[in-house]
């Protein structure tokens, strides 16, 4: 939990007296409480509240309400709530003033943040929310963290998550060359006709190489589909959702939640999938296609390849790593990691490694291979050597 009130104090930027209403009125849409400070010569000489600023424009028109300032607004500014008060105290003292916020100061009277009763309420039962959460799917459990904090499953967890890409990426760029070849060799036996137009000729539908990858694709898509990860990367989606809904982590709210989530990594997937899909068709216009598309071809992907719904030990594990989550941040509210842990945080090092770990092992196997062997072949297609 906060100990005092700077850990929860938001940052807003104070107006001038001769700013605009309307820069006042987007400042006290978006600042705790409703209100916005006032400040000058480095002093804050009142506030301006969403009723006060009401009050003025109703009854005028536009134009003289574009032509005012914010002095012929501005309130009385309360005392400010010293930054080392705790939070029961700053609650008390906006409850005397009867103000829905008010500034924030340091021992020396300078101007930190605003605070309002929600902020003080919201600490006061350990409720706060991080202000962005990401995550990861597992084998092993949902990983989630803030940047500072993380709850869920350790760095080894996060390994092997690589490794596992790792191993469907070959799995199903192997399983596909095969299933191509084959395919391709039957198609020509039973129509060599349509087996020209498709792959020969000087403009095929589509070339062998092209096949190949989307046989491999549909291959990594039935496997990463099918797996237990995906079980858990709807979970972590699911509780990320509640997480920034404020809702409570409780299986059948998180259960309801959308398995889509606007930032997953599988979007950046689909916007270079996209692109490769038209580059070879539409060249430049590949790029304004995958700007267009990766948004609704990212959700698809979620929806029916990367996640599926999440039985009752996956949903576990992400409620597990939420609490874990919110409950580390309650503590350290206004702590903030260094650039290289945040960075480390996020998972990726962890992740590259573990698929690291295949590519090496891939390369070793190399002088293990027949030169005229199928496995030859394919190595010589994957790898380009």
């Amino acid at each position: 939990m906060a100990n005092c009130v700077a850990e929860i104090a938001v940052r807003v930027r104070p107006l001038s007296p001769g700013d605009s209403l309307a820069r006042a009125a987007e400042l006290v849409r978006t600042s705790p409480g409703g209100a916005a400070p006032v400040q000058q010569d480095g002093q804050i000489i009142g506030m301006v509240a969403a009723g006060a600023l009401a009050d003025w424009v109703t009854g005028r028109d536009s134009e003289a309400a574009g032509g005012a300032t914010v002095l012929e607004v501005t309130q009385p500014a309360p005392n400010g709530i010293r930054s080392d008060a705790t939070i029961p105290e700053a609650l008390e003292q906006l409850q005397e003033t009867g103000s829905p916020a008010a500034p924030v100061v340091d021992a020396y009277g300078r101007y930190l943040g605003m605070v309002s009763r929600g902020e003080l309420l919201s600490a006061s039962m350990g409720a706060m929310r991080p202000p962005l959460v990401g995550g990861m799917a597992t084998p092993f459990g949902v990983y989630l963290t803030d940047g500072t904090r993380r709850g869920g499953v350790g760095d080894g967890a996060l390994v092997s998550t690589g490794v596992f890409l790792g191993l469907v990426q070959v799995l199903s760029s192997w399983l596909g060359y095969r299933g191509s070849v084959t395919a391709m060799s039957l198609l020509e036996r039973i129509a060599p006709s349509w087996a020209d137009r498709l792959f020969g000729g000087l403009q095929p539908l589509m070339p062998p190489e092209l096949f190949y990858v989307a046989f491999s694709l549909l291959v990594f898509a039935l496997m990463f589909r099918f797996s237990r990860v995906t079980g858990y990367h709807a979970a972590e989606h699911q509780v990320v959702h509640a997480i920034e809904q404020g809702d409570d982590l409780r299986p059948e709210v998180v259960r309801e939640k959308p398995r889509v989530h606007p930032r997953c990594g599988t979007n950046l997937m689909a916007a270079f999938g996209v692109f490769m899909i038209l580059e070879r068709w539409a060249g430049f216009l590949a790029f304004v296609g995958a700007l267009v598309l990766w948004r609704f071809f990212g959700a698809f992907l979620q929806q029916y390849v990367t996640t599926r719904p999440a039985r009752g030990p996956e949903l576990d594990s992400g409620i597990v790593a939420g609490r874990q989550l919110l409950e580390r941040y309650q503590v350290g509210i206004g702590k903030h990691a260094s650039g290289w842990r945040r960075l480390w945080n996020m998972g990726l090092l962890q992740v590259s490694f573990g698929f690291t770990i295949i590519w090496g092992l891939l390369l070793l196997t190399h002088g293990l291979l027949h030169p005229g062997s199928p496995e030859a072949a394919w190595y010589h297609n994957y790898l380009g050597s």
